[in-house]
């Protein structure tokens, strides 16, 4: 029963009326099942027909069908792959509105007036238990809807039974504050008189009616209006009790109570004694169908703090769909079955299927095809309901994953582990699927309908239509043999500009009209850019038993009913049939594929990341990736480099320049002709370079070069030397090479080219200050040369040096103050270049001899007047900071103020 149909109470006062506030207000659960064919599908007791639990399994519910019509249908409900039926209420109830079995007369079989089993409804106690005993012969549990929180509300028609139990009612006080719990629980539901469920006599006598339906072959029960019953004290204090722990220890398999969610349901406390209903999961699902949005964090949240396990999850119940509301009316076959398809492939709840009247839906409640006691719609055993039946049935115990292909929100999409999928398509229009999964590899036919669909690699394709449901399971059919090879051939097609943006390639054979893609309209194919597409097909068929049409879904080429183009693997079509084609035999050993190189100066008004596009001037296919074709490496200073590795002529390819949003040329013009080795900016060629110059004898040199950095900068300092003919990068990109410290802010770079310094030019920057500034022209690069912020300062003749030169240790000594650490070094340079002869800062480790006396060895053939020395601990040095070295003087002894003693170690001979 539902509080919100307490509406009836204003319509009607007097007893006749209050028999129609019943008929809504306690309607809950009802499912109808259609009457079987006599030969449908055989049953079969393995498979997946029925699960092996409730639990596991699929609830039909057979709303207002009598005990014959469930037994005579159970064949099919058993091979529709239903585990459990429901029926309505089976007990004595009001016979109402002259004994007429209209299913608008639904609601008297809420009205009970005795708990006996049988009423004139549904049919006796005898028939009953035929109908429990033919279903377990299929496998089928029988779930019987029981009403145990009220009677009628005609209290004439209540049995002698009933009222000879002391105390047996709350009376029908109705309830006014459905934001009460205690009203709610303690007073009437539209005006049926209310069980005193405190009272254990009441827990007796209906728990009794309960053992004695499971004795008569019942397996479990729905508890109807549960939520108007109390629960213990310890949930709802003075007014509680002990019902639910004692009516639910009745020894069935199955139990759950319509308990409708609000602020005052308490479900995840019922749930401590029964499964309960996800009445909130039926809106969402309802308003995913209404809204053709299936968005996958939508629909994966059950909107209720109770485990999937204990939940019973639907598309409607019968409340939904019987009350005068008729939240769920609207809804036509198409609807159900794509809800469906999103309910029963859940993992870990049990999905109910109510089974409407027949003709029923669309708006009309009622069509008057069928009335109580008959079979409902034949959609409870539509293809694809029972498709998603099986499927829920095989996932037991599976994971599952929610999500929408590709994010579209109109296509929902679950896995099951490994073992199945299940899509459902909530548009009208067809969609490609090319989606990751763990399906094994094969050819899958869709058990909810005729299609097929391929897993290759870990990626499931095929088209599902518009509002159709995908039922993905089992093992799959594989066309692969030992024998066979299947090879992947390309086709192009340069579509209409006045086609959409995603086109299609649908190839089939021409002998068997078979597809070989999926089903139309075929495989999405490839955009390479300037209205040029590519299909990968891998297939083992002759391309002369093929054939192939092209179509954006809504244009095609050839037109409907027209035979498709034949077949060629590598052919350019257009929309008139084969451009070009390409014989893929031709390389052979002798053809040698070359890495080429182009540069490009881009506008500085473009973006950072810069794209080179190279197509065949001939055939207009790619020789980079489709549009917008390779990214370029950048060189610095708005330079930058592709690598093509091709075999094709300079001749026969264009190249197009883009950032994604601006490119030269422009769009729709003629690229630039493809040079090798050229510098091209935004209007053409700027420079070639004849890269086949070098020979076997050319030498690569390693050239040095200095820099004093001013003391401002910071202390990584790159040296950015380039080409001043091409402006190509000889160091690696901006900001270059980095440079190693010498100490004192010294910096050498080390730079191995054959390029003529002549023809070079050179940058220093610390990332943040440059010399020469920006858009100023590098500094001519001289080898061993010593520059400044301001250019070179000094140069070195480094072929000076011959055989004749003799390197000579020279020492010097040094007296530290003993304020200064136990570790001195001595650091010599050269005065005229600013260039460490020892090793960079703090220079070279001195040797401790005892008494605060230091000496230094020095391997160099420079002139003592060259050269000058600091000594520092690395603290402490003198001379200081800023300030000019001491005088070099071999074999002198120097202590903080300069020195001391020079000592002339000539003077020693062999005379001596």
């Amino acid at each position: 029963m539902k509080k919100k149909k307490s509406f009836w109470l204003v319509s009607f006062l007097v007893i006749v009326a209050s028999v129609f506030f019943i008929s809504f207000g306690l309607s809950n659960y009802s499912k109808q099942v259609a009457q079987a064919d006599s030969d449908t599908t055989s049953t079969d007791h393995s498979s997946n027909d029925t699960a092996d639990s409730v639990s596991d399994g699929v609830i039909l519910h057979a709303w207002c069908w009598s005990f014959n019509t469930i037994k005579n249908n159970l064949k099919q409900i058993h091979d529709a792959g239903y585990t459990a039926v429901q029926t309505s209420p089976v007990n004595e109830v009001k016979v109402g509105n002259s004994a007429s079995k209209s299913l608008n007369n639904w609601y008297w079989l809420y009205q009970p007036t005795k708990y006996s089993i049988g009423n004139y409804y549904l049919g006796t106690e005898a028939e009953f238990k035929s109908m429990c005993a033919a279903a377990k012969e299929y496998n089928i549990r029988i779930i019987v809807d029981a009403t145990l929180n009220d009677t009628t509300s005609d209290y004439s028609a209540i049995s002698d039974e009933i009222k000879s139990i002391s105390d047996w009612t709350h009376g029908n006080t109705q309830i006014s504050n459905w934001s009460d719990r205690e009203d709610v629980t303690q007073n009437s539901l539209l005006g049926f008189y209310d069980w005193n469920t405190q009272n254990s006599q009441v827990q007796t006598y209906l728990k009794n009616h309960l053992e004695r339906l499971i004795s008569d072959g019942a397996s479990g029960f729905r508890y109807d209006a549960a939520t108007h019953i109390e629960l213990p004290s310890q949930y709802d204090g003075s007014y509680g009790s002990n019902f639910w722990p004692n009516i639910t220890d009745n020894g069935s398999e199955f139990q759950y109570g319509e308990v409708l969610q609000d602020s005052i349901s308490k479900e995840s406390d019922y749930a401590n004694y029964m499964s309960v209903t996800a009445s909130n999961y039926g809106n969402t699902i309802r308003n995913a169908l209404k809204n053709r949005d299936f968005t996958a964090s939508t629909l994966q949240n059950f909107n209720i703090s109770v485990p999937a396990s204990k939940l019973v999850t639907w598309v409607e119940s019968h409340d939904n769909y019987a009350n005068d509301d008729q939240v769920s009316t609207w809804m036509n076959s198409s609807d159900i079955k794509l809800g469906w398809a999103v309910v029963a492939s859940r993992s870990g709840s049990v999905p109910l299927f109510f089974d409407r009247p027949v003709d029923g839906g669309n708006g009309t409640r009622f069509p008057g095809s069928s009335e109580i006691g008959d079979a409902g719609s034949s959609l409870y055993y539509d293809k694809a309901v029972v498709a998603v039946n099986k499927f829920h049935n095989a996932m037991a115990g599976q994971s599952e994953y929610i999500s929408n292909p590709n994010g579209n929100t109109k296509i929902f999409e679950n896995e099951r582990g490994s073992k199945g999928v299940v899509f459902a398509n909530a548009s009208d229009s067809s969609y490609s699927l090319n989606v990751k999964t763990s399906l094994a590899d094969g050819t899958y036919e869709n058990k909810a309908g005729s299609d097929e669909f391929t897993v290759k690699n870990g990626y499931l394709t095929g088209t599902i239509q518009g509002r159709e449901v995908v039922v993905l399971y089992g093992d799959p059919t594989s066309s692969s043999s030992s024998s066979t090879t299947t090879e992947t051939k390309k086709v192009y097609f340069e579509k209409p500009s006045s086609w959409g943006s995603t086109v299609y390639a649908y190839v089939y054979n021409k002998n068997t009209n078979k597809a070989i893609t999926s089903a139309w309209p075929g495989k999405e194919m490839t955009a390479l850019g300037h209205d040029e597409y590519e299909l990968d097909l891998d297939t083992d068929e002759d391309d002369s038993d093929l054939a192939v049409i092209f179509t954006d879904g809504t244009n095609q080429t050839p037109a409907a009913n027209e035979a498709g183009f034949t077949f060629t693997a590598d052919a350019t079509y257009d929309q008139n049939g084969v451009v070009t084609t390409s014989d893929s035999s031709s390389s052979s050993s002798s053809t040698t594929t070359e890495t080429k190189k182009v540069y490009f100066e881009k506008p500085s008004s473009w973006g950072s990341t810069v794209y080179a596009y190279v197509y065949n001037k001939n055939t207009n296919k790619a020789i980079t990736s489709a549009w917008p074709g390779k990214e370029m490496t950048a060189l610095g200073h708005d330079e930058y480099e592709l690598d093509l590795d091709t075999d094709e002529d300079d001749s026969d390819l264009a190249v197009i320049f883009t950032d994604g949003t601006n490119q030269t040329p422009a769009a729709n013009e003629a690229g630039f002709t493809f040079t090798a080795d050229a510098t091209y900016d935004q209007n053409g060629v700027v420079t070639t370079s004849d890269s086949s110059s070098s020979s076997s004898s050319t030498t690569t040199e390693t050239k040095k070069v200095y820099f004093e950095k001013p003391s401002s900068w910071g202390s990584t300092v790159y040296a950015y030397v380039y080409n001043k003919n091409t402006n190509k990068a000889i160091t690696s990109a901006w900001p270059g090479k980095e440079m190693t410290a010498l100490g004192h802010d010294e910096y050498e770079l080390d730079l191995d080219t054959d390029e003529d310094d002549s023809d070079l030019a050179v940058i220093f920057t610390d990332g943040t200050n440059q010399t020469p500034a920006a858009n100023e022209a590098g500094f001519t690069f001289t080898a061993d040369a010593t520059y400044d912020q301001n250019g070179v300062v000094t140069t070195s003749d480094s072929s000076s040096s011959s055989s004749s030169t003799t390197t000579e240790t020279k020492k010097v000594y040094f007296e530290k103050p003993s304020s200064w650490g136990s570790t001195v070094y001595a650091y010599v340079y050269n005065k005229n270049t600013n260039k460490a002869i020892t090793s960079a800062w703090p220079g070279k480790e001195m040797t401790a001899l005892g008494h605060d006396e230091y000496e230094l060895d020095l391997d160099t053939d420079e002139d003592d007047s060259d050269l000058a020395v600091i000594f520092t601990d690395g603290t402490n040095q003198t001379p200081a900071a800023n300030e000019a070295g001491f005088t070099f003087t071999a074999d002198a002894t120097y202590d903080q103020n300069g020195v001391v003693t020079t000592s002339d170690s000539s003077s020693t001979s062999s005379s001596s």
